[in-house]
């Protein structure tokens, strides 16, 4: 393993003029503005300094925060006097961790640039018993100076999808084996994501480190809306107060957004009450958004730009962090974007949060991050699947004009994420048996 840590870090060498120009390019545009001293090892006084033991957790971006927190929570019941620090990549994920991990997360910070020197100074100063990281986040020179420091190490809600796991074997199979090798535990979300990193670890015994524990975004704490805060909320964001509402969530490209638009400009053709709230996952492209609309004919308001004076609209742009979940509670069904060509990751968002607060929801053919979710929401006609733009249509058209069809699906989706509870705690509990194992 060491020889892949000269590889690795070797290849990192040769290729410095070309990351610095990427990470210059990052920071002129913004992405890797926000938290740029910590990115490059400075992280706060008041993280260095604070000798209590410490689970450092690490969430990439906000669907891994939204996954990290209810983990987070039961590690906090279950090792009471330490504190849990979050990390994270994007901006989105600080802002979502700075809304929704409060109470439990100690501090968030952004996550050091994967640099020997780096990482290996950060490791210093946190001096963490635990790390655990989310899904498929895996850092090289992390994990190696983390086993280095004596921490333990593990993956929570892994997952591995088909063509992520094909390309990993084709191009980065040593660097894979290094990476597991490097993980004390990986608690994974089914029996199809266990199988394909225990390939991906071998030689290495990964099959007795590697356990099914399944999606810990099932525990999500999603209540919902009382009849009466429904309508406040309408209210507040200057929908029309009767008629059906329909949530778009987390879309991720112009086309996929303009298909959404002609669906929703059909859909008031047949019923002039239907109100839409739609919610892109790259906030700043908003704007863009409000134009599409306006430019089909269609009245929106901006999220941000919305005060007491503003008019009661049919549709409304969601440019604000963190509301989307409490959004989904006065839907009356939804669709979940980056399902519709082109998608980012083998598409797929978060179907969970809509159907925990039971509602139906329509997703588009690419959804690889969330086929475990999909299937087994999908047989009680929770989340349907649909091909083309003419499907969404016609499914949206029936959950439209058929409330108590809506209400039936919604709910058996709830019952099934009812009867799936207890993740967050089951991977919690063999965290802190890790912590109590001695580091083989």
């Amino acid at each position: 393993m060491q020889l892949m840590y000269v590889k690795y870090n070797l290849g990192l060498a040769v290729l410095s003029p070309a990351l610095a120009l990427y990470l210059a390019k990052r920071y002129i545009n913004g992405k890797s503005r926000p938290g740029w001293r910590e990115r490059w090892g400075h992280i706060p006084t008041n993280i260095a300094t604070d000798l209590r033991p410490t689970v450092w957790v690490h969430g990439a971006s906000a669907g891994e925060v939204v996954a990290a927190i209810p983990v987070m929570r039961e590690l906090k019941l279950q090792l009471p006097g330490w504190r849990i620090l979050l990390s994270v990549i994007t901006p989105a994920g600080f802002e979502m961790a700075k809304k929704q991990a409060d109470g439990v997360a100690d501090d968030v910070f952004y996550l050091p640039f994967d640099f020997p020197w780096v990482v290996h100074s950060v490791v210093s100063k946190i001096h963490p018993r635990l790390f655990v990281t989310l899904e498929s986040e895996l850092w090289p020179n992390l994990l190696h100076a983390l086993r280095a420091a004596g921490a333990r190490t593990a993956l929570v809600n892994g997952r591995k999808s088909v063509r992520s796991f094909h390309r990993a074997k084709q191009y980065a199979a040593g660097l894979y084996r290094w990476m597991i090798g490097n993980l004390d535990l990986m608690l994974m979300q089914s029996a199809a994501d266990a199988e394909r990193m225990t390939q991906l670890g071998e030689p290495v015994p990964t099959a007795q480190k590697c356990i099914v524990t399944g999606n810990s975004k099932l525990d999500q704490a999603l209540p919902p809306l009382e009849a009466g805060t429904s309508q406040e909320l309408r209210a507040a964001l200057h929908l029309p107060s009767a008629g059906p509402v329909w949530v778009v969530g987390s879309t991720r490209s112009s086309q996929e957004e303009a298909l959404v638009i002609r669906v929703y400009a059909k859909l008031a053709a047949q019923r002039c009450d239907i109100a839409m709230v739609l919610a892109p996952r790259q906030l700043e492209r908003a704007p863009h958004i409000v134009k599409q609309l306006n430019d089909a004919g269609i009245r929106a308001n901006l999220k941000s730009q919305l005060t007491q004076d503003s008019d009661t609209c049919p549709v409304l742009v969601l440019d604000t962090m963190g509301e989307l979940a409490k959004v989904y509670a006065i839907a009356d069904f939804a669709f979940v974007g980056n399902t519709f060509a082109p998608v980012v990751q083998g598409g797929g968002q978060n179907i969970l949060q809509p159907v925990a607060l039971g509602k139906p929801v329509i997703i588009g053919p690419l959804y690889a991050t969330v086929k475990n979710e999909a299937a087994l929401l999908a047989p009680g006609g929770a989340v349907k699947v649909v091909e083309t733009e003419e499907q969404l249509y016609l499914e949206a058209l029936t959950l439209m004009n058929d409330p108590d069809e809506c209400r039936l699906k919604g709910e058996a989706g709830r019952r099934v994420l009812e009867a799936q509870r207890g993740v967050a705690r089951r991977c919690a509990a063999l965290l802190v048996n890790l912590t109590e194992s001695p580091v083989q």
